[in-house]
C-alpha cells in the first residue's frame, strides 16, 4: 500500500516511523511482514527487520532496496 511504501521510504532516510504507525494503528511486525513479502521476489531475502516496536533496515540490502523503488536518496 502507499502507507506501506512511505513507511519504508521515511526508514531509507532514517527517520522514525513509530509514532505514525501508532497513530494509524498499525503493528511493526506485521508492518516488516508485509513490506518483505512485497519485495521477497525482487530482493531474494527479508529487507527489514522487528525487534518488538522498532523497524530497520537490513544494511546489506539498501542499494538494492533504492534499486528497485527506482529512488536515491
Amino acid at each position: 500500500s502507499y502507507l506501506h511504501m512511505e513507511i519504508l521510504i521515511d526508514l531509507l532516510q532514517g527517520k522514525p516511523v513509530e509514532e505514525r504507525m501508532k497513530a494509524e494503528l498499525l503493528i511493526p511486525s506485521v508492518v516488516t511482514d508485509t513490506i518483505n513479502e512485497a519485495l521477497f521476489d525482487e530482493i531474494g531475502d527479508n529487507i527489514l527487520e522487528c525487534d518488538g516496536d522498532r523497524i530497520s533496515v537490513v544494511e546489506d540490502y539498501r542499494e538494492d532496496i533504492l534499486e528497485v523503488l527506482e529512488i536515491s536518496i
